[in-house]
């Protein structure tokens, strides 16, 4: 891998945080000027321990707002390392990070699954243009089961406008191979994440027109509520509330007060223990973060659930696609994840009919009637349900394990 691949000088940066029991941040995509955007081994290493069903919560927003005190701090009760903090004006976090040691949630059946905690490069960064942050992006929302929008005060046409890069989603990824021009929002709506938008620094009294209460979760529909006018001024407010309100079928905002006014604490909030704090602030941390773990679930693809090995599947498949110059297809990577998987299952199948066969034949001392008697019963057990993407005209599973027992020694006696 390149060295070209982009690291940083700040307190905590990813690439300096050493090994601890509670684990460390990983690069999972880089990005470098020769090599486009890379999944970085180590990454892809962490991503194939990962066996059962993954939830993903993913953190996206403007660079220098705290996304990576929101993770440390809030989601993984971190005070001191994890992801990058930094107090000067360059950005931390490069490309796409993950922290190495999941975190446990139930789901409402109270089964346990693993939460995959990610954190990915702001948005507007000095050195970077709005198709890098794009891509980045949109990496950081096809990876995750709940999307964290991370900005600063209240939502207002510069809020939704900074959040913009949405309404590029739409141009810069399909859903279907044979599709063309932008994708549909409602469309996409099935395939993306779950959205909470965090409010930082809020401290506006949440209360409509009429000054009655409201929760954060109205406030963030009445904000979204089309604009009045015809100009082409107002289409382009109303198409960014459009374009939010179709691809995030689940949303929710949580607005967080001011941690504390001295300006030098804020540099170092990190650092600062919960009584330095502003109690109505830490009271906020622990209500956002039962919140997390309440709406994160395990991510899915096409009604199906993934583990830590199809989601490398996806990362390469939509990787590969911005290297080639493509646009991002759904469908083709649900593919190429399908074929990964399947083609492991059956070489395992291949693997275990194989075992079963020769230790018969040396049981029952390669007796034929035995040997057809075991082999239908190894038939029988071979009938799993797998993904049928790679399999030829009219072949069925025992062909294909045939098939390939066949080429196996084919390549053998080569």
């Amino acid at each position: 891998m390149s060295e070209d691949f982009r690291k940083t000088e700040c307190k905590g940066a990813h690439s300096l945080i050493a090994d601890s029991a509670m684990g460390r941040a990983i690069q999972l995509i880089g990005y470098s000027s020769k090599e486009g955007f890379q999944v970085n081994p180590e990454g892809k290493t962490f991503l194939q321990s990962l066996k059962g069903k993954i939830g993903v919560v993913s953190v996206a927003g403007k660079y220098r707002t705290g996304k990576s005190f929101l993770l440390n701090r809030v989601i993984m009760g971190r005070m001191n390392g994890g992801f990058g903090v930094g107090s000067t004006i360059n950005a931390c976090t490069k490309g796409i990070w993950v922290w190495s040691q999941p975190l446990k949630a139930r789901n409402a059946e109270g089964e346990e699954f693993d939460v995959l905690v990610m954190d990915s490069e702001g948005i507007g960064g000095i050195d970077e243009d709005q198709n890098h942050d794009t891509r980045i992006f949109l990496l950081a929302t096809l990876l995750s089961s709940l999307l964290i929008y991370n900005s600063v005060g209240n939502i207002d046409e510069s809020a939704l406008q900074n959040i913009s890069l949405i309404v590029n989603m739409s141009k810069h990824l399909q859903v279907r191979s044979q599709a063309g021009g932008e994708a549909d929002p409602e469309e996409l709506k099935s395939y993306f994440p779950s959205f909470l938008w965090v409010l930082r620094d809020f401290a506006l009294k949440l209360t409509d027109t009429k000054g009655n209460p409201i929760s954060a979760r109205q406030y963030l529909e009445n904000s979204l509520l089309p604009q009045k006018g015809s100009s082409e001024n107002a289409e382009i407010k109303n198409r960014i509330r459009r374009v939010i309100t179709g691809v995030f079928r689940e949303r929710d905002c949580f607005p967080l007060i001011r941690p504390l006014e001295d300006e030098k604490g804020i540099q170092n909030l990190q650092e600062m223990p919960d009584g330095s704090l502003r109690p109505e602030f830490v009271e906020q941390m622990k209500i956002l973060k039962d919140k997390i773990f309440k709406r994160v679930k395990p991510k899915k693809l096409n009604e199906s659930y993934i583990n830590g090995e199809m989601l490398l599947e996806l990362c390469n498949a939509y990787t590969r696609a911005f290297n080639s110059g493509e646009i991002p297809c759904i469908e083709n990577a649900w593919n190429s994840m399908c074929k990964f998987h399947s083609h492991k299952v059956i070489e395992e199948l291949a693997g275990e009919y194989e075992k079963e066969l020769n230790n018969c034949a040396e049981k029952y001392k390669y007796d034929p009637e035995k040997i057809k008697k075991v082999n239908e019963e190894l038939r029988e057990k071979m009938h799993r349900p797998v993904s049928y993407t790679h399999l030829r005209a009219h072949e069925t599973v025992l062909d294909l394990v045939c098939r390939l027992l066949l080429e196996k020694k084919k390549k053998k006696k080569k």
